[in-house]
């Protein structure tokens, strides 16, 4: 009898060594992907832009897409190794894009308000500038900030500034480009528009006349506006990787000359 219960004791044993030699390990779970390694091995940026939006993107005369910020785009992409996918559509839907994952990121002047810091990882800013405050010749009303309590502005109705205007008891005119905003002050329905010098030089180029029918009232000196390069929240490494190829094109002078050659002054660089 014992002889039995230890020739069963032992086949147990056997068996259990056994079962424990064939079990497979589980695998250890890999690091989900983020964005940077999305792109990084797509090769290529999404990038969101206008299209309409002279100097920053634009078509020029051979239909190419060209401006400030397409030639920022593509130095990043050029420095990172990568290409710059290119997607136009209407401003009010570029973020949202980006939200939803169908942009990796929007360079189109986008200014860093201290709301859009509480919802994206910015790179930059890359760009500063000061707005003026420009009205028709025979306007003599506006002057100064309080002269602006009732007045209307066309402006995008998702603009960096639209916040600070509403404050100042501004209304605002929506309209979908910067093209429509100019032609609303010249027709007279709207009462100042509130952009940078090389905007409005840029459409004066084109529009003579306007030149001589517009005039600035002031300008917003205490009012510095920056501009950067948005990322979903969280998306760090990708953030911090188009932040190194800016600081390196800091260094170096090509953001500056990049500035330049579309404003003709550096605005990469903070007014004092």
């Amino acid at each position: 009898m014992k002889k039995l219960l230890l020739a069963l004791l032992a086949l147990l044993m056997v068996l259990t060594l056994a079962g424990c030699g064939s079990k497979e390990e589980t695998p250890a779970e890999e690091e989900p992907k983020d964005e940077y390694d999305t792109v990084m091995e797509r090769g290529s940026l999404i990038v969101g832009v206008e299209g309409t939006y002279s100097p920053y993107t634009f078509h020029g005369d051979d239909g190419e897409l060209t401006g400030f910020d397409i030639d920022l785009a593509k130095a990043i992409g050029e420095r990172m190794g990568i290409e710059i996918e290119f997607v136009e559509a209407e401003w009010d839907s570029l973020l949202v894009a980006v939200d939803t994952g169908r942009l990796d990121t929007v360079i189109n002047d986008v200014g860093m308000t201290a709301e859009r810091m509480e919802k994206y990882d910015y790179a930059g800013p890359d760009l500063y500038h000061i707005q003026n405050i420009y009205v028709l010749k025979d306007n003599d009303d506006i002057h100064s900030y309080e002269d602006l309590d009732g007045k209307r502005l066309a402006t995008n109705i998702t603009g960096a500034m639209v916040p600070f205007f509403e404050n100042l008891g501004v209304q605002i005119v929506g309209i979908s480009t910067s093209e429509e905003a100019q032609n609303l002050l010249q027709r007279g329905d709207c009462d100042f528009l509130s952009t940078y010098p090389e905007m409005m030089e840029d459409y004066w180029k084109e529009h003579p006349e306007a030149r001589e029918n517009t005039k600035i009232a002031f300008s917003l000196t205490d009012h510095i506006t920056m501009t950067g390069i948005p990322f979903r929240k969280g998306e760090t490494r990708l953030r911090d990787a188009v932040e190194a190829v800016l600081e390196e094109m800091r260094q170096d002078g090509t953001l500056g000359e990049i500035s330049i050659k579309w404003f003709g002054v550096d605005n990469s660089v903070k007014p004092e």
